[in-house]
């Protein structure tokens, strides 16, 4: 099997495996192909790790499974900024609920060990990037061989007479010119979110629709500094049946740099209106 580059051929033996733009599901998956005996690629759109900051926080419930395989449960673990409780507040700033660890020692709560074993992982998507970019580096080091190239665009895919599929990346070349690679695979995994061209690619050519369907609703993210007691490991939200407010853990206070929170409001909007801020 050959992968395909302008000025360049590089001979692989064996089923390929691509995996397109985006991480962290891209690289969670590609760190999980040593486990069978597949050669992969992971193509990467930035430059570097470091190129775009991955800002926001994952919430991990099924995830955690992944990482387990991967043997990096206890790794993720340390970097979770856990949140103890949850709670609720209406649009008056009245406590309407609270869901929290320090209910456990009721008669009727479960042992504590078993919230322990429920909850939800809450992870800086960076952090997260870097401990699955470490495994598939260790991995590589092992096979002697580099699995992720970086400042690789998806550009397009189509079907072989063979079963296989040629996928095309690019990248800018010199003198304004854009150099190419065109590999050929078993599988393509477009791990490229929301708006992944993979997808529209595929649905086009499955002559099916690929418009997302708006809900109405605009959602607003940052992450801030914050000292106020509410938000010293717990969540909370604030509705008031049009807006919601939601706030959880980011990062913890390390050294010189202050406790963080994720915050997100929400609140009904246009798609014209929308779109406007996009």
């Amino acid at each position: 099997m050959a992968l395909e580059m302008r000025r360049h051929h590089e001979q692989v033996h064996g089923d390929y495996h691509a995996y397109g733009d985006c991480f962290p599901s891209r690289a969670a998956m590609a760190s999980l192909r040593p486990l069978k005996p597949l050669t992969f690629g992971v193509f990467e759109k930035d430059v570097a790790h470091s190129a775009r900051q991955q800002g926001y926080g994952l919430t991990l419930n099924r995830g955690w499974e992944t990482l387990e395989r991967l043997g990096l449960a206890e790794a993720a673990r340390a970097l979770d900024t856990r949140s103890n409780g949850h709670f609720v507040f209406d649009g008056s700033g009245h406590l309407v609920n609270v869901f929290s660890s320090n209910a456990f020692g009721s008669a009727a709560a479960p042992a504590k060990d078993v919230w322990e074993l429920r909850r939800n992982l809450i992870i800086p998507r960076q952090r997260l990037r870097e401990l699955l970019l470490d495994e598939l580096a260790a991995h590589d080091r092992v096979a002697a061989t580099s699995s992720l190239r970086f400042g690789w665009e998806y550009a397009g895919h189509a079907p072989r007479d063979d079963g296989r599929m040629a996928v095309t990346f690019e990248r800018p070349g010199q003198a304004g010119e854009r150099d190419c690679r065109t590999v050929l695979t078993r599988a393509l995994v477009g791990a490229d979110g929301i708006w992944s061209r993979v997808r529209e690619r595929t649905l086009r050519q499955l002559q099916v629709g690929n418009r997302l369907e708006y809900l109405g609703v605009l959602v607003v993210l940052g992450i801030a500094p914050s000292s106020h007691s509410l938000c010293q490991g717990n969540t909370f939200q604030v509705l008031d049946g049009d807006t919601r407010l939601y706030s959880m853990p980011f990062s913890a206070a390390t050294g010189e740099a202050e406790r963080t929170t994720f915050w997100q409001l929400s609140f009904a909007c246009s798609e014209a209106e929308a779109v406007r801020y996009r």
